[in-house]
């Protein structure tokens, strides 16, 4: 039996854990020169992404329904049967402490696979840090299929998913972000079998084709950011175009009008690197294909993160600077592993401080 004492403990120590991970890294983080990702949220536990999913589905990540849960408990004095305790004594115990040394002790071996050398790669936490997204994905897709099928048949067709419109409000024609028009040409592209609906994996490509293996829903999104940069709508982008909205990639990963004013020079240097990269014919210009290897700005999918995830992770954590982590490397950096609001730099490719080798591909 759950003591009441405990109670209390555990659902205000869990809350505090999970507001935590939406905080500033700890303080010991390196600072290096290059763009820089913003604040974003990624679990390397994926026993805290369980807790995370069960306390976002109970309302706990909100002050005030946290507030509201917990003065319900202790009137109705119920203090087993409430479904926030559980999830909470799993991970917290009565202590109302996250045992991270065991956690990480434990999730070491899972890790440590390819091969099994006591150490674990970049390749290896990468592996483990996709998954971990993989199952955001699936979380997020699932939800939104619940929400959106509205006959339970397992899939979504294109009316079920804008039954929020009237037929008044449903204008095909309109192509512009987030209409009708647009919503069709992308759910055209995910439909890879020409079903009329979409299953849970085509749904997944179809809300998160950044993230998707679906190469007609990537050039799509590629052909919508061209749209958006393409001022003279003549279907490609000159330099000048791509130098306009370049600042827009560039501001999107948590640079400051100041950064860029003070590195103005690096900022004009790389604008015009990654140009001359992108232009694989050097015509120029720059066409929808072309612009496949920049589909993750300005808005990183989940995979994205990972990668960057896993980049902050090892930068932080690998003392010797090996490119590989110990678990005692590890457990001296918890902090890193279970702060999962991290800020990092984006690298050039030839500032990146590991030789990352496709040991797992």
């Amino acid at each position: 039996m759950v003591r009441p004492a405990v109670v209390y403990l555990l659902l205000v120590t869990a809350f505090v854990f999970l507001l935590s991970l939406s905080g500033t890294p700890h303080a010991g983080q390196k600072r290096r020169h290059g763009r820089r990702l913003a604040h974003h949220h990624a679990s390397f536990d994926p026993l805290v992404g369980k807790l995370e999913r069960r306390a976002e589905e109970q309302g706990l990540l909100d002050p005030d329904t946290f507030q509201e849960k917990l003065n319900g408990i202790f009137n109705d004095q119920d203090w087993n049967q409430a479904p926030e305790i559980g999830v909470f004594e799993e991970y917290f115990g009565e202590e109302g402490r996250l045992n991270v040394t065991e956690r990480l002790m434990y999730l070491f071996p899972l890790l440590d696979r390819y091969p099994e050398d006591g150490k674990i790669s970049f390749r290896e936490l990468e592996f483990w840090n996709r998954k971990q997204a993989l199952d955001r994905l699936i979380y997020s897709t699932d939800g939104q299929m619940k929400l959106h099928d509205k006959d339970r048949d397992g899939a979504v067709n294109l009316e079920e998913f804008l039954s929020h419109l009237s037929k008044e409000e449903i204008d095909w024609d309109n192509k512009d972000h987030g209409n009708p028009g647009w919503w069709k040409e992308q759910f055209l592209n995910a439909d890879k079998d020409g079903s009329g609906s979409l299953d849970s994996d085509e749904f997944r490509d179809f809300l998160h084709p950044e993230d998707g293996g679906n190469p007609a829903t990537q050039l799509w999104l590629q052909k919508v950011k061209l749209r958006e940069m393409d001022q003279n709508e003549d279907g490609k982008l000159s330099f000048l175009e791509f130098h306009d909205r370049f600042n827009d990639f560039y501001m999107g990963f948590g640079s400051s009008e100041t950064d860029v004013a003070d590195d103005s020079k690096h900022h004009q240097d790389y604008a015009e690197r990654k140009f001359g990269e992108l232009d694989v014919n050097k015509d120029g210009f720059l066409t929808a294909e072309e612009l496949k290897p920049i589909i993750n700005h300005p808005q990183p999918g989940e995979f994205f993160y990972a990668t960057h995830f896993t980049k902050y992770l090892m930068r932080e954590a690998d003392d010797d600077k090996d490119g590989k982590l110990t678990l005692k490397e590890m457990l001296n950096h918890h902090q890193a592993f279970y702060s999962a609001a991290f800020k990092e730099a984006i690298f050039d490719d030839y500032d990146d401080d590991y030789d990352i080798h496709d040991e797992l591909r």
